[in-house]
This record gives structure tokens, sequence and C-alpha cells, in this order.
């Protein structure tokens, strides 16, 4: 699975960027993650996009947003006490996951490389899924740094799926970014 997380900045025209990518590559998902917006601001970015791809696109927040259009689907962000509606979350440690039960789709190991998008967010140890039960293992998402060298050595440590984001964000047209990391993903089948 590749999953595509949004800058927490605000980019230009970056709904249509989005429904485009949505269009021209079937097999991946959208997570919309901005911290600095409010509920209001984030469900008229997805009903922005066309209703077709809602099931494939999911919401960062810290609680649970009742008026989220149908079909999207949301990640619980800052907490792992996870709630029934939430189909994804976030681990730092190894620790995290193992305790966790896995009652969630998926989820991100972050960050797994020097952070592309944040320059002080590095790994505090070496992610490995070694030691992972095979069942939870295989709902990890590598986060952090990724973009299509690091992907190959994620695959080293365990992962079948990434998550990009400043590789996308940062360049200077996001789309081709997009596409070249795309075509090159190890592993593009999804989880879910």
């Amino acid at each position: 699975m590749l999953i595509l997380i949004s800058s927490e900045k605000t980019i230009h025209a970056e709904s249509a960027i989005v429904e485009e990518l949505l269009e021209r590559f079937p097999l991946f998902r959208f997570h919309l993650r901005k911290p600095k917006w409010r509920s209001a601001e984030k469900v008229r970015f997805i009903r922005g996009i066309d209703a077709k791809y809602h099931t494939r696109i999911s919401v960062h927040s810290r609680s649970a947003l009742p008026q989220l259009p149908d079909g999207v689907r949301w990640h619980l962000s800052g907490s792992h006490s996870m709630s029934a509606s939430a189909s994804s979350t976030s681990f730092h440690r190894k620790k995290e996951i193992i305790s966790s039960g896995g009652s969630y789709d998926y989820f991100f190991c972050s960050p797994v490389f020097p952070s592309i998008s944040k320059k002080h967010h590095v790994p505090k140890h070496q992610w490995t899924l070694e030691g992972i039960d095979e069942d939870l293992a295989r709902k990890a998402i590598a986060l952090g740094g990724m973009d299509a060298r690091t992907m190959q050595r994620a695959v080293q440590l365990g992962f079948k799926h990434y998550a990009v984001l400043g590789s996308v964000w940062n360049a200077e047209k996001p789309s081709e970014a997009f596409e070249q990391i795309y075509k090159s993903c190890p592993n593009i089948d999804p989880i879910v």
C-alpha cells in the first residue's frame, strides 16, 4: 500500500492535485493531515474532491469528526487509545505496536528515516518489524524520509507498505514527484 499524506502547509490547488492523483493512480490512499485546520475546513476540503474517491481518504484528528462525508475514514492522531470509529493510528516505538492489540486496519511507524518535511524529526531507534506478530506486521506503514530510494531500504527492515509526504509536497511539481514514487513503489497492493 502507498499512502500520500497532505502537507501541513496550504498548497496552491491542493485539492485539485489530490483529485488528479486519485484519478490517475487507483492503488493509493490519501490522508488529510492539517493540524491547524478546524473540522469545518477539513470537511470543506474533502467535499471539494469528487465523492467517488472518498473511500480512499482518511482524515487525521484527535477526536472523531461526525460530519465527515460518507466513506471517509478517520485516523486517530496524538493518542493510542483506539476508538472503534478510527481505522488507523501512528506509533513511534515498537513496544507500542506490540501492546496495542491491533484493533485498526493499519498504522504508521514513524519516523523510519530522517523526515524530509520536518527537519529535526529523526528516528530515535532503528525501526524493524522483526519480532512483531505477522498479522500486526502486515498492517505497518513506513513513514518518515520515504522516497523511491528509501522505500527499498524499508523493505529490508520488513516493511511492505509506505507513506510519503515531503518527497512529494516539497517537490517543484508534486504530481510528477508522486508519479515517480508510485511507479517505483516495491508493493502497491492495498491492505484494505
